[in-house]
């Protein structure tokens, strides 16, 4: 067995009494009997049962906004009322992030909110702001700053943990909605920890930041230096490295940097007890508000398993049809893609075109992509590919997510650049995954969880960030993304009758006849999308693109194109795909508004399946070659080209894919396109370790 792998066991299921004898009552067991991370779970989920939900999401335009209406939530001694709160900072990515929350969270209602007067601006003076900001916090649990701790004294309430944050870093959103949804002090620190999440923080930076915030917990007087005391939890909402470089002569080279936070310094034998579980939100300010939102307003009811390993000694510990098992029993429906050898590309593509596979027969999904709030996957390989049966994907090829996702990942490398798409963590933070675990280096198997364990733990109540880590282990190369005080549920009550307490807010949908009327067709494809209605969204772009041409300019269909996609509308997509063509020429677009999704969602659209394909279908690929992935997008369009249009036809293509590299570095001559360049082989294991790598 592999080390770390009897940290917990499935639980098994007694057989029933017999018929003559009453059954047993349940039974109990002493909170604290359990172990710490099943007690801090307990502690986080107790909380957000006496939570009452305003099945409503509030859209706001702006950071002062969304400190003012998250001000506006409220708790009393008999219960507390919150609504998710989002901004929408007017780019797609925004938007769909938004669209993705709708589809999982199902509101009665979508409104729009700006905040007016003194609030509509946070004070530039750094102390002022923070105050504002402190007090936004405060306000919703009834108190104010001075007098929130006594708050919680009265309430029977200490704080699960802190959260991290810094005024130059836009990632300080998230720390406002988990300080305010968990009851958590904020720490502000300088922004010297802030950096490139490609790079790495040396080490001994990495310590002078965790002495920073043990020293700001120190201050706040509650028992925080052991796990189990009130203080288990540390998140970081801030965008920097996800590892800690040990130095030139350290064999072990990278650790996690979430997995540096949250413990004592080195004992005489090198170990640094764990007294925290850390985990890391980054990003823009709408970015990160939706992670942390979607943290305390989404509850998975759907899963897809992806297990890429062969069902042989030490692999068949992760399987994934055993881990479903466990997930389902606390009503998570799923999709598994397993076989004896592991699950094959094939499977993947399947999965990514809307397919799903049962024993007899193939069925259309309702739509393109994967349907899954819970997502856990098995392979192995690097950061830019992955194996599966039959041989190496690359990250895109992984299913576009109709709704945002936890996603527990066992592969190596997969954040050791989270904020790269053509990374297996890159790939998935950037399409809605909004907690992640997965390793910055090579672990080896042994450092991960094994996957069923994994869902045996979350389904038993354990929080986000210590279900995934061996308890007692010492500190290794797993990073936690995501609020690590996530658990998965039950959920408190929802008020469908309540009204948010925000004087001016406007239910989107009363504007849509307005905009169609005034022909604000952007406006009502979104408007559409972001209140759930992605069938009239897709309706509404395939009608204009019919009838009305020229009012679907490429800005319409772009903001179409997801409702068409993730409906399985594909007549509609490839209409509204054409009509986007263009914007793909301006680059500078493309990143500000966060575009390089519709172009996978293109290449996942449009199949080659039989060796047939259409003149359009083969121009489409052309028009959306992916600049990160080149080579092997001028080698499939080529193909369609002459297999829609006859021999010579990829030549246009060729040269496009010439003009694309040249605008992406000018100085560069162009490299031979074909064959496409093999995957790098996976680097060996140590002399002498008989460790497999994931």
């Amino acid at each position: 067995m592999l080390a770390g792998a009897a940290v917990a066991q499935p639980p098994t299921t007694p057989a029933p009494p017999p018929a003559s004898q009453p059954a047993p009552s349940p039974a109990t067991v002493p909170v604290s009997s359990l172990p710490p991370a099943q007690k801090l779970g307990l502690r986080v989920n107790l909380l957000d049962r006496q939570l009452t939900i305003i099945p409503t999401v509030v859209i706001v335009p702006d950071e002062p906004s969304y400190v003012a209406a998250i001000a506006n939530w409220q708790t009393t001694a008999s219960g507390a009322i919150r609504y998710p709160v989002l901004i929408d900072n007017g780019t797609w990515a925004s938007r769909t992030r938004i669209a993705r929350f709708v589809r999982a969270f199902n509101p009665k209602s979508v409104m729009r909110w700006s905040a007016s007067g003194d609030a509509a601006m946070l004070p530039i003076d750094v102390p002022l702001r923070q105050l504002r900001i402190e007090t936004a916090v405060a306000s919703a649990w009834g108190a104010t700053p001075e007098t929130l701790n006594k708050k919680w004294t009265d309430l029977g309430f200490a704080p699960p943990g802190v959260v991290v944050c810094n005024f130059k870093d836009p990632a300080w959103t998230g720390a406002v909605a988990l300080a305010a949804g968990r009851g958590q002090p904020m720490l502000w620190l300088d922004s010297g920890y802030v950096g490139d999440p490609a790079g790495y923080m040396m080490s001994e930076v990495a310590d002078a930041f965790s002495a920073n915030i043990t020293k700001g917990v120190e201050s706040l007087g509650h028992p925080w230096n052991s796990l189990g005391d009130d203080i288990d939890a540390v998140t970081l909402c801030m965008t920097t490295p996800s590892r800690v470089w040990l130095g030139p002569t350290d064999k072990r080279r990278y650790f996690a940097l979430t997995d540096w936070i949250g413990r004592a310094p080195a004992d005489p034998a090198g170990k640094r007890a764990r007294w925290a579980w850390c985990g890391q939100i980054m990003g823009d300010s709408s970015r990160a508000a939706h992670d942390a939102m979607c943290s305390l307003f989404l509850l998975p009811d759907r899963g897809w398993l992806l297990d890429g390993y062969p069902s042989t000694e030490g692999w068949n510990l992760f399987d994934m049809t055993s881990a479903a098992t466990q997930i389902e029993k606390i009503g998570v429906k799923c999709l598994v893609d397993d076989a004896i050898g592991g699950a094959t590309i094939s499977d993947l593509r399947r999965r990514a075109a809307g397919i799903r596979q049962s024993a007899t027969v193939s069925t259309v999904d309702a739509g393109m992509g994967v349907d899954a709030g819970l997502i856990a996957i098995n392979t192995k390989g690097n950061p830019e590919f992955f194996t599966l049966a039959d041989g190496d994907a690359k990250p895109v090829d992984i299913p576009i997510l109709r709704r945002p996702a936890i996603t527990y990942v066992v592969h190596s490398f997969s954040v050791a650049s989270p904020t790269s798409r053509p990374t297996v963590g890159g790939i998935l933070l950037d399409r809605g995954a909004y907690a992640y675990l997965g390793s910055v280096e090579e672990p080896f198997l042994q450092a991960f969880v094994p996957t069923p364990i994994a869902m045996t733990r979350l389904a038993s109540g354990y929080p986000w960030g210590a279900a995934g880590r061996i308890d007692g282990g010492d500190i290794w190369k797993l990073a936690v993304f995501g609020d690590p005080l996530l658990t998965l549920g039950p959920p408190g009550k929802r008020a469908d009758s309540a009204a948010v307490p925000l004087q001016g807010a406007a239910d989107i949908a009363a504007r849509l006849p307005d905009q169609l009327k005034a022909r604000d067709f952007d406006g009502a494809m979104w408007t559409l999308a972001m209140v759930g209605r992605d069938r009239d969204a897709a309706r509404l772009l395939a009608a204009l693109a019919k009838d009305d041409p020229a009012a679907c300019t490429p800005t319409v269909a772009l903001a179409g194109l997801p409702s068409a996609f993730f409906t399985g509308d594909y007549a509609t997509f490839v209409l509204g795909a054409r009509k986007a063509a263009a914007v793909f020429e301006d680059d500078a677009r493309v990143k500000r508004e966060g575009l390089a999704e519709v172009r996978d969602m293109v290449w996942h659209a449009v199949s080659m399946s039989a060796g047939k394909i259409t003149e359009s279908e083969a121009d489409l690929l052309s028009d959306y070659l992916r600049p990160d992935l080149l080579g092997r997008d001028t080698s499939d369009a080529t193909r369609a080209a002459e297999l829609a249009k006859g021999m010579g036809a990829g030549r246009a293509v060729r040269d496009k894919s010439v003009r694309i590299e040249l605008r992406n570095d000018p100085n560069r001559t162009p490299a031979p396109q074909f064959p496409p360049p093999p995957p790098p082989a996976p680097k060996p294991a140590p002399p002498g370790s008989a460790q497999p790598k994931p």
